[in-house]
């Protein structure tokens, strides 16, 4: 099977969990998992077009440098904060919610940099994979601890936590 068409058909599944989970927040407006889910898949499905086989060239050829750079880098600035609200939110009671403040906060002003230049916001690549490391690290501690703490299902998200920052570093 054409490599393209595959991962068109992963992003579109994506996407579609995406819009099914936004659906399922809105029924269900306190389901802050939910939520987080569909950003997760929707920023999932918007990265790999862009990344890999650079389905996005073949769609849209057209597609200026600058769009291409700002969908790259909003993607990799917020995937792995996403994940890691997501697993957040599995343990609401099991974390310190300053710690994990601090541990976020940073991709606050990666965010803001997307306001800038892409060329300026380039700069501060080192610094963002600098950040998501940590962020990976503690999103490995956070599941380890629900383990320990023997927390419902917390073994398959602890695998799937480790799957996540192995397959992503």
């Amino acid at each position: 099977m054409n490599k393209l068409l595959l991962q068109a058909i992963f992003s579109g599944g994506f996407f579609i969990f995406g819009i099914y989970y936004i659906l399922v927040f809105f029924q269900q407006r306190r389901n802050y998992t939910a939520l987080v889910f569909s950003l997760l898949c929707i920023l999932t499905a918007i990265r790999m077009p862009i990344w890999g086989d650079a389905m996005v060239e073949a769609l849209f050829p057209h597609m200026s440098y600058q769009i291409r750079a700002f969908l790259n880098y909003l993607t990799a600035y917020n995937l792995v904060p996403l994940m890691l609200l997501f697993v957040l939110s599995f343990y609401p009671g099991s974390y310190k919610k300053k710690l994990s403040l601090i541990v976020l906060a940073p991709s606050l002003f990666m965010n803001m940099l997307l306001l800038t230049s892409m060329s300026f916001a380039s700069y501060f690549t080192n610094f963002a994979y600098l950040i998501m490391l940590v962020q990976m690290l503690y999103l490995l501690l956070i599941s380890m601890k629900a383990v320990v703490l023997k927390l419902e299902d917390a073994k398959i998200v602890y695998v799937a936590a480790c799957i996540y920052v192995f397959y992503s570093s």
